[in-house]
């Protein structure tokens, strides 16, 4: 997968099919949930349907968002879901239980643009991480200690060299150790500032304040006062309150109104446990 994107189906029917056989379930007969990211091409979509209503002989197939699920796992019909993951970021609102489509914001930048640019600016510290067990290491240090200063985190890579307070230290698995100096805070500024690996999709925040925009006045106000985040990378040290503060930092009208937000308790099965409510419906 790239992007939240299938790239190969045939590999995809391989998981399918060993998902099966450890479960010991035969997916003939069976309704099935399928989670899928908004603005997702139709054709793949074409093609989920074909495999598990065709070759799997299922009898109902729903595909279904993650953010939509998510905003019912936590037991609300009304919302802005922001949902920050591996390899995208996009925003959903629901109105009623209903997602609304044409309010949808989706991004590239997400946790695995934090990673790439951690990578880098690793290498310019000299530190070498190329082969895809390195990547590895890469994306474990970003998840222990990358973290998001309440302002704007400008790019100097003379920084890289200067300590900061409690620097951690990071071990490797050779024994060899370094510290996480400054890198910690600009690799996660990306979040906020693609511009910073010369990027042009939208922030974080170009995210929530489109999809504010593209609802009516009406709404507005449910939405901004229900925003659920969720998603792995929504769980960096002062995600919530650097979106908070870049919120009441704009001068837009529109979104003037005094935002509330929540983050899912559990968000690796929040979109499970509003699966498992669509799936108790009798309708």
């Amino acid at each position: 997968m790239e992007n939240s994107k299938i790239i190969n189906f045939d590999y995809m029917k391989d998981i399918w099919n060993r998902i099966s056989d450890m479960l010991d379930i035969d997916f003939k007969n069976m309704s099935v949930i399928i989670t899928d990211c908004p603005h997702n091409p139709i054709p793949q979509r074409r093609e989920l349907y074909k495999i598990f209503l065709n070759e799997f002989e299922c009898n109902e197939v729903l595909i279904a968002s993650t953010s939509a699920l998510t905003l019912y796992g936590v037991g609300l019909t009304n919302g802005l879901v922001l949902d920050c993951g591996e390899g995208t970021t996009h925003t959903l609102p629901v109105i009623e239980g209903f997602s609304a489509v044409h309010g949808v914001s989706r991004s590239n930048i997400a946790g695995k643009s934090v990673t790439d640019y951690l990578q880098y600016l690793l290498r310019l510290k000299g530190h070498d991480f190329n082969s895809s067990s390195e990547y590895e290491i890469v994306r474990d240090i970003k998840e222990r200690y990358s973290t998001l200063e309440m302002e704007q985190y400008k790019l100097d890579q003379f920084k890289l060299l200067e300590n900061t307070p409690n620097d951690p230290v990071y071990v490797l698995p050779d024994g060899s150790q370094f510290e996480i100096r400054a890198e910690r805070f600009l690799c996660s500024e990306v979040l906020f500032n693609p511009q910073l690996i010369n990027s042009e999709q939208p922030s974080v925040l170009d995210c929530v304040v489109k999809s504010i925009n593209k609802m009516d006045i009406q709404s507005r106000k449910r939405l901004m006062e229900n925003v659920i985040i969720t998603g792995g990378t929504s769980q960096m040290n002062n995600f919530t309150q650097r979106l908070s503060l870049e919120l009441k930092n704009l001068k837009d009208k529109n979104t003037s109104h005094n935002w509330k937000f929540y983050n899912t308790r559990d968000y690796k099965s929040s979109a499970w446990n509003g699966a498992k409510i669509i799936a108790e419906l009798n309708t």
